[in-house]
């Protein structure tokens, strides 16, 4: 397992991605953030919030192996932590953008911006 935890205040966000293992965000300070994830064929784009807990909302969020993911910040920043297992290794890393016809089906100008 391997974690890091990094910084984004707008206008940076996490571009669409992909790693070959299950990966955790956590939502240390700020926020709140939306992370959009999408199906390995990206046949469909959820998105879920991340913030403090409440009855609609928790700081963390699972983004299954091989699945497609992005975030932006919805606040001035967000202190964020991901944690990979098996452990991250740059080889298991994808970006969206270097799939063209998958990047393609992305519609919703959100997603695209976040190409």
């Amino acid at each position: 397992m391997t974690t890091i935890y990094f910084l984004l205040a707008p206008p940076a966000f996490s571009r669409w991605h992909a790693v070959a293992s299950d990966e955790l965000w956590h939502l240390y300070e700020g926020g709140p953030i939306e992370l959009r994830i999408s199906d390995p064929n990206v046949n469909a784009v959820h998105a879920t919030r991340l913030d403090r807990v409440t009855d609609a909302t928790r700081p963390v969020a699972v983004v299954p192996a091989s699945h497609w993911q992005a975030a932006r910040v919805l606040g001035d920043y967000a202190l964020i932590g991901a944690t990979v297992a098996p452990g991250f290794e740059f080889a298991d890393f994808t970006f969206l953008a270097s799939q063209r016809e998958l990047a393609a089906k992305l519609r919703d100008p959100i997603d695209r911006a976040l190409l």
